[in-house]
């Protein structure tokens, strides 16, 4: 892996191992929205490079990347990563949400998702990019997905398993 990241040039390239995805232009964003789902039916939401959730199967926030910080579940609350660099090395500087830090993070995250929603439900979207042989049934399913993960309380996955030594 890279020390240094680069703008990413092409975010469907990048979902390249779900096995459904879709590149839309959808009324009210700005960029291209980029849905991906996985083997294991996790969902990946991509508003952008800078704006990017990762969800479980059962549509909880696993990770998310939003402008330049990485945050991953620990269960109740989300770490946030920032990346520190040097000449010889790159480290990861972890904070913990605290309650109202968490508040703030996941309602910013409804925004962007009630956008999708409303194009989703009024049909106010393009498809620009699928590998998907049933795109309209797969949409549809995916509207009540995001429903769900925009549905108040926002739910967090479980913690990742720490490694122990």
């Amino acid at each position: 892996m890279s020390r240094i990241e680069s703008d990413r040039d092409d975010l469907f390239a990048e979902l390249a191992s779900c096995s459904s995805r879709w590149e839309l232009s959808c009324d009210g964003c700005a960029v291209p929205v980029l849905i991906g789902i996985r083997k294991e039916n996790a969902m990946s939401l991509f508003f952008g490079s800078d704006q990017v959730y990762h969800y479980n199967h059962e549509n909880q926030l696993k990770r998310a990347y939003v402008h330049g910080y990485l945050y991953r579940t620990h269960g109740n609350t989300l770490a946030r990563l920032e990346r520190k660099r040097s000449e010889t090395e790159t480290t990861l500087l972890r904070h913990d949400l605290n309650e109202q830090e968490l508040g703030t993070f996941l309602e910013s995250m409804r925004i962007p998702l009630l956008v999708l929603l409303q194009a989703l439900s009024s049909t106010a979207y393009q498809v620009l990019r699928t590998d998907s042989k049933t795109e309209e049934v797969c949409l549809k399913e995916i509207r009540i997905r995001i429903e769900e993960c925009h549905q108040s309380p926002l739910k967090l996955a479980p913690a990742f398993p720490t490694r122990r030594t």
